[in-house]
């Protein structure tokens, strides 16, 4: 399963990715939401994983 890891800051994204990526899931991770979805678009995601605070501040509308 691809996991997209989206955080502020790269060691937060590089701490998700490792984190999800021992579970077994492969990981890209990102930062910021402008990288996140131009990472989205050139391999699409099963699962994003993203900081709550990027999350909360952006509409749900640019994820779909």
């Amino acid at each position: 399963m691809r996991a997209l890891c989206v955080a502020r800051h790269p060691f937060i994204a590089e701490h998700l990715g490792a984190w999800f990526g021992a579970l077994g899931l492969d990981c890209s991770c990102t930062v910021g939401v402008a990288d996140a979805l131009a990472a989205a678009a050139s391999r699409r995601p099963d699962l994003v994983i993203c900081e709550y605070d990027l999350l909360a501040t952006t509409p749900l509308a640019a994820w779909e």
